[in-house]
């Protein structure tokens, strides 16, 4: 009987602490000949650690609540709103609760199942991150179509709103795109391997849509602001504020995310903890601006309008 070095039956599933051991004595009995590689087996140990992942969904859960808050706020302080902007604000608040749900059950995945059984990274690919890129495009989609609506309103600049559309549709087409594509690979460095351009191209689009509308917008809040008041300069400076904030800091966090996705190595998951919350700033910019009306108007300014979904 060979009593120093028993070999493990051969049945037996493996479990978080024996992938985790440092000797490998049981993975060369149990384990395919595909999860041998001293690759895979450094991946799922990386796959499996605590990362910026979790600090990512810390922070959109943190940002959900905000945005729950602020929802909360609008209805209580806007209910003459007319029934589109209402719609609206409850869409948004679906969407984010749905991506919410995504990014949570990608965490479980994660930190409970593929933990017991890592076969499952090398299986299929968890349904939160299936969804995730649609819900996000989703969110984003919202709050930009809202953006475009009222630049179409105040400017009736068709090359600007076209050209806005095209972007919009692109990124959201390039997004159920990554969705559908995530289907057919077995692990996720595949998926990010093979689809790095069109995850990118989906990526850019965005930035570039939020720095067009930021743009737009402020140069139309611009040429306003000579003719105005000076309680109503006052209000334009404020909304020129509220403009390159809310789009500036979706454009840093989006060229940042793509920056990390494609400098740093194929293991940094930096980019990853940004993409989880990127959706709450969108939501939120959209909130803050529907409700500082109050305040905005409280400055003496009529033009400011309280039904932002009013036709003209």
């Amino acid at each position: 009987m060979h009593l120093n070095n028993p070999k493990p039956p051969t049945n037996h599933t493996p479990n978080r602490a024996d992938f985790l051991s440092s000797s490998s004595h049981y993975w060369r009995y149990t384990q395919p000949a595909n999860l041998l590689s001293h690759k895979y087996i450094n991946s799922a140990r990386y796959h499996l650690s605590p990362s910026f992942r979790d600090l990512g969904h810390s922070i959109a859960t943190f940002l959900f609540g905000l945005t729950t808050s602020q929802i909360w706020v609008y209805f209580r302080d806007f209910p003459a709103d007319p029934l589109p902007s209402k719609i609206l604000v409850s869409v948004v608040w679906l969407t984010e609760l749905a991506h919410q749900c995504c990014t949570s059950q990608l965490i479980y995945w994660f930190t409970i199942q593929a933990f017991c059984d890592p076969h499952l990274l090398y299986s299929h690919a968890p349904i939160g991150l299936i969804a995730l890129p649609t819900i996000t495009s989703l969110s984003s989609l919202l709050v930009t179509s809202f953006l475009i609506h009222s630049l179409w309103k105040s400017t009736r600049n068709v090359l600007l709103v076209t050209l806005s559309i095209i972007l919009q549709l692109a990124q959201l087409s390039t997004a159920v795109a990554i969705g559908i594509l995530e289907l057919r690979v077995t692990t996720f460095d595949e998926f990010l391997l093979r689809f790095r351009a069109i995850i990118v191209t989906s990526w850019i689009s965005g930035a570039f849509l939020d720095v067009l509308l930021t743009m737009a917008l402020c140069y139309d809040l611009c040429s306003r602001r000579p003719s105005a008041l000076h309680r109503t300069s006052r209000m334009i400076d404020r909304l020129i504020l509220w403009c390159v904030g809310t789009g500036m800091v979706t454009s840093i966090a989006v060229v940042t995310m793509t920056l990390c996705f494609c400098v740093m190595p194929t293991n940094n998951r930096i980019w990853m903890a940004i993409y989880l919350f990127l959706p709450r700033l969108y939501s939120n910019s959209l909130l803050v601006l529907l409700n500082t009306r109050h305040s905005l108007r409280h400055m003496g300014s009529t033009t400011v309008p309280a039904r932002p979904w009013r036709s003209q």
